[in-house]
């Protein structure tokens, strides 16, 4: 197990701190040199050998971190719990020790279940992630499932606070069906069968706007928007804008260097609205 908290030992060294459980532990090793073969070979695996003799309290919060998959990794478990190892970092630190643990534990071979609050980390780590909600399961499915294709209202909103929209089916027709909304009638295409007068959830994340209208089926799905705020992201730029239809602010990303006037039109393909049924 890897600990939030690290769990290193302060008056051990790095080496001592990754030995310690092969001497007393349930997979110890009697062998001294096996010991140290294991030992080197975790530390090299985080980049920590030249710091074996360090104590641990001496080294940054990441190396600490490091030391303490060195020692899970030493043991040579096939199943490894991560307990949000990575909380305590800054965002910069954290994206490289992602990677590392990805590396390590696909190299070696190992399950690894990673507890995370984080839903970037969640999609970037992953081969199969697990929304949990009060103490139960909301879905279970691909990265990309659990983004795009969410089962639930929560799942949505967690996975990337997109536009949830409320809607009602007023035409079932083939292969796309139209329904109402605040936001003007949207066309939407078929995933799964509806009938006139479902109510659904409209999920229509932000980045998937598009300013260019000419791939849009029919020209539909088209929205007069104003610009309300905007929020600096860095590379992207989140525009919380109001639509002429309705009093209802909507999310949009745009790049950075892109310009936008005041008001603009905004378009929204069809194939890409997931819905919920209510």
């Amino acid at each position: 197990m890897v600990f939030q908290s690290y769990a290193i030992w302060p008056h051990m060294t790095v080496k001592e701190n990754v030995d310690f459980p092969l001497r007393h532990g349930k997979k110890k090793h009697a062998n001294k040199q096996e010991r140290e073969q294991a030992v080197t070979n975790a530390l090299e695996k985080v980049h920590l050998n030249k710091f074996k003799d360090r104590p641990a309290p001496l080294l940054s919060g990441g190396q600490q971190q490091r030391v303490s998959l060195a020692r899970a990794v030493a043991q040579s478990p096939t199943l490894i719990l991560l307990d949000e190892p990575l909380s305590n970092l800054d965002a910069n630190l954290r994206e490289v020790m992602q990677k590392e643990i990805r590396s390590i534990v696909t190299d070696e071979g190992i399950t690894a279940v990673y507890v995370t609050h984080d839903q970037k980390e969640a999609l970037s780590m992953s081969d199969i992630i697990i929304v949990m909600s009060e103490g139960g399961i909301e879905q279970i499915g691909t990265p990309y499932e659990i983004y795009y294709q969410p089962k639930t209202q929560f799942v949505a909103e967690f996975m990337g606070a997109p536009n949830i929209i409320e809607a009602t089916v007023i035409e079932s027709a083939e292969p796309y069906f139209t329904v109402s909304s605040i936001m003007g009638d949207l066309h939407v295409k078929h995933r799964e069968p509806v009938s006139v007068g479902d109510k659904l959830n409209l999920v229509i994340r932000k980045e998937d706007f598009t300013f260019d209208g000419n791939d849009i089926v029919n020209g539909k799905n088209v929205f007069k928007l104003f610009k309300c705020r905007e929020v600096f992201l860095g590379e992207y730029t989140e525009l919380l804008c109001g639509v002429t239809v309705a009093e209802q602010e909507i999310s949009i990303l745009v790049n950075s260097r892109q310009s936008l006037a005041e008001s603009f039109e905004a378009f929204y393909c069809p194939t890409r609205i997931h819905y919920i049924k209510v």
